[in-house]
């Protein structure tokens, strides 16, 4: 199955069937070079950046916001491994598109809980990242997932497999 980003329409696929794991909004303030990268937390949607987009917007910078399905995390390694990896490559290829479309110099990428994990993925070797702004980060995902209350379901069917 095959889908594209938010922003790069340009399609890949990958051997496990995944769907879309992007949807969002885009703001390009035109007014500074720097713009901020939102990703939402695991089933979190769009309203916990509400305050912070209305004040971006007013001080005239550009974001881009990614909110994730739920899929993302699952007790199927191999597509919770795949959905890291393309979010990941697909983010980046969204802010070189950005930069390039829109003369945007630097991002601030915010992550919030396991979107954290996703933030050091993008940012990792990244010369237009300026700044990463962590919210919650786990110490491992393996232990969150655990120890999670909104990874019981999960957990319940991995403890199955193992």
């Amino acid at each position: 199955m095959a889908w594209s980003s938010l922003i790069d329409r340009e399609n890949l696929s990958k051997e496990v069937e995944l769907q879309n794991p992007f949807s969002g909004s885009v703001f390009y303030g035109g007014v500074t070079k720097t713009a901020y990268i939102l990703i939402a937390p695991w089933h979190a949607g769009s309203y916990l950046f509400a305050p912070i987009k209305r004040k971006l917007r007013k001080l005239g910078l550009g974001y881009v916001q990614y909110n994730l399905i739920s899929d993302i995390l699952s007790a199927d390694i191999e597509a919770t491994r795949a959905y890291f990896e393309i979010v990941s490559q697909n983010v980046r290829k969204d802010l070189e598109k950005i930069s390039k479309e829109k003369g945007i110099e630097k991002f601030v990428i915010v992550g919030l809980s396991l979107s954290c994990v996703f933030s050091m993925m993008i940012s990792n070797n990244n010369k237009l990242i300026s700044d990463i702004i962590l919210v919650a980060p786990g110490s491992s995902l393996a232990e969150s997932l655990w120890s999670g209350l909104r990874t019981i379901r999960i957990k319940r069917v991995m403890k199955k497999i193992i």
